[in-house]
């Protein structure tokens, strides 16, 4: 079932922005279809009415211990565990856990356990088996929230103030021996509470991932449960979103996947093998032709800096040109090749020209810091923005080239 707010993020996502441009020809881009940094091993939003055996086992403790679906959620009471009917052999780092739980008595207790089994002979008192845990206990002491281990599982665990709402969304997260469990009001995801602890495991066969209401006359509602695997791809015991919340610049496409593991995946992600995602560099080359000038060489645009539009280092470079003469920078969306003057211009309209006009120096090239903070960079028709993509040319003087007394670079 469906309900407001089930795509919380409780960890920032910032965008790297960065803009490609075209200096002179054109944008090289070579891509392919994304890698995942998560993947999603199964789901359930528990509408058809009917537990899906191929995901779930049933374990009833109790003769008052129930689940089923209706209402387009899971209905367990008085300590029926729910447990995931495929073992965790094989998956015991990078898992993730998340869904919806809705308490719907006083006393209720909530567990999402990892590594667990059912208890020997049925006993209903989950204690007296391995499990990593992330509980909410609405029974006592202002609702806290903690995450731990047990048995085989050992954890120093930690604890926290809980949260409020109807219905909270959760996540309990695993990876290389540390685990997470996040908690939020549904309706209020700003009421979060996330806790994180260490941990050390034993391997055992036939674990299992097991919802479970801790106590005997609680009734609690679940929803939308999703698990997936695959979470710290570089395994560098940090969770693959908090190295991008850390560092934006480790997911330049902004994708969620770092860089690294993209290109793990994809080699042909950076077909240059720099390291970069060809898909966050701006390939660039000269088109067009660049005629003769009086210094008996030819004018050629180039750049310098970065080509990002965060750090606003840019800059337009020339060289070749005629020495001690003025000449104006100037750029458009559209390409073109027609003579005018003693050169080509390259760029079709609309053309804005950058101020202010610039002297070449003794040897014939000029520098221009291009600020994209500024006009006409910042906004409006010729606005420099993430994938957009321009063309730049340098006009000069040059009385002595010809009758026409200017020229062109190349584009």
């Amino acid at each position: 079932m469906s309900r407001l707010s089930t795509n919380h993020e409780p960890q920032n996502h910032f965008m790297k922005t960065k803009f490609r441009y075209l200096v002179t020809l054109a944008l090289l881009v070579v891509g392919a279809a994304p890698a995942t940094a998560q993947t999603l091993l199964f789901e359930d939003d528990f509408n058809d009415g009917v537990i899906d055996t191929n995901l779930w086992e049933v374990f009833l403790p109790l003769a008052s211990s129930s689940i089923a679906e209706a209402g387009g959620v899971l209905r367990i009471g008085h300590r029926g565990w729910l447990l995931s009917a495929e073992s965790m052999d094989g998956l015991d780092q990078d898992l993730m856990i998340e869904g919806e739980f809705s308490p719907q008595s006083s006393n209720d207790s909530w567990r999402t356990l990892m590594y667990a089994n059912k208890a020997p002979n049925g006993d209903p008192h989950w204690e007296n088996t391995d499990h990593l845990s992330g509980t909410w206990y609405g029974y006592c002491c202002g609702d806290p929230v903690s995450v731990g281990g047990s048995g085989n599982i050992q954890s120093p665990g930690a604890s926290g103030a809980s949260v409020g709402g109807a219905w909270k969304g959760f996540r309990l997260i695993t990876f290389n021996g540390m685990a997470t469990w996040e908690l939020w009001d549904l309706a209020n995801p700003a009421d979060t509470v996330i806790l994180q602890t260490a941990y050390s495991k034993l391997p055992g066969a036939g674990e299992r991932i097991i919802f479970y209401n801790r106590e005997y006359s609680a009734l609690t509602l679940l929803d939308n449960v999703r698990v997936y695997s695959g979470l710290d791809c570089d395994l560098n015991g940090v969770l693959d979103s908090t190295d991008i919340a850390s560092d934006p610049g480790l997911d330049c496409d902004s994708n969620g996947i770092l860089d690294t593991c993209d290109i793990a995946s994809d080699p042909g992600l950076d077909f240059d093998q720099n390291g970069v995602l060809d898909s966050c560099e701006c390939v660039t080359s000269n088109y067009c032709l660049a005629a003769g000038n009086s210094a008996g060489t030819s004018a050629i645009i180039s750049s310098q800096g970065t080509l990002s539009i965060s750090t606003n280092d840019f800059a337009l470079a020339v060289t070749g040109a005629p020495p001690l003469k003025p000449g104006i920078f100037f750029y458009g969306a559209n390409q073109t090749q027609v003579f005018l003057g003693e050169g080509l211009l390259c760029i079709a309209p609309d053309i804005q020209r950058l101020q202010p006009v610039v002297l070449t120096d003794a040897q014939g090239g000029v520098v221009m810091p291009i600020d994209f903070t500024a006009p006409p960079f910042d906004a409006g028709a010729f606005g420099v923005t993430l994938l957009s993509t321009w063309n730049f040319q340098f006009w000069y003087r040059d009385p002595l080239g010809g009758p026409a007394g200017f020229n062109f670079s190349d584009g």
